[in-house]
């Protein structure tokens, strides 16, 4: 059972970071996306080997391809068709048709783990950028504050107070709250954000 709930300790130290108490409405919104990415915790550690995944599919898939050419080569299916018939059973044909099927679904999967590994590669964690949008939006949206950066503000203090009982030693430093800080004002501009690489030098 994932507990996603803040001790009154902890709310208390938040409210003292924002500078008043938090609303009903921003207590929800905090909790519920700790909860999403606690539950999300197991997908996200699954993926740091989505390079690996990919690079076994795409091979499998290589290979896959390559026997079902050879198979498409041969000449007599059995050695006792002296008739020369090319498929007389249909085994050769059920034999392409199930690496055919198999061909497919590889391709799939080394999409989808390319995919994650783009998502995935280095530090990036799209689920716990998911994580630090929603702190910010409650410190935006619920609280009225503003997204300013400075290295003892209430921002840095708020950030940290919401995000370290769950975080722990994972909780962002003073510099990285300023980069995703930055990440979310690019966000709702509507300006591009850093890409995976420049995540993964934080």
């Amino acid at each position: 059972m994932i507990e996603a709930r803040y001790t009154d300790a902890e709310w208390q130290k938040i409210a003292e970071a924002a500078g008043h108490w938090i609303s009903d409405r921003g207590r929800e919104a905090l909790e519920r996306a700790m909860y999403q990415y606690l539950s999300s915790r197991p997908v996200a550690l699954s993926m740091k080997n989505a390079a690996q995944q990919r690079d076994q599919w795409q091979a499998a898939r290589k290979k896959a391809e390559s026997l079902s050419d050879d198979i498409r080569k041969l000449g007599l299916w059995d050695t006792w068709d002296i008739d020369g018939e090319f498929d007389p059973d249909g085994e050769r044909a059920t034999l392409l048709e199930t690496l055919g099927s198999f061909v497919k679904h590889a391709t799939c999967n080394e999409l989808e783990f390319d995919k994650h590994a783009k998502d995935f590669c280095g530090q990036r964690d799209p689920r716990r950028e998911d994580l630090y949008q929603e702190v910010l939006r409650v410190w935006v949206d619920d609280l009225g504050n503003s997204l300013t950066w400075s290295l003892t503000g209430p921002l840095v203090g708020f950030f940290r107070a919401a995000v370290t009982p769950f975080l722990e030693e994972d909780t962002p430093t003073s510099k990285a709250i300023r980069s995703i800080v930055n990440r979310e004002k690019a966000r709702r501009k509507g300006c591009p954000v850093a890409s995976g690489a420049q995540l993964a030098a934080e």
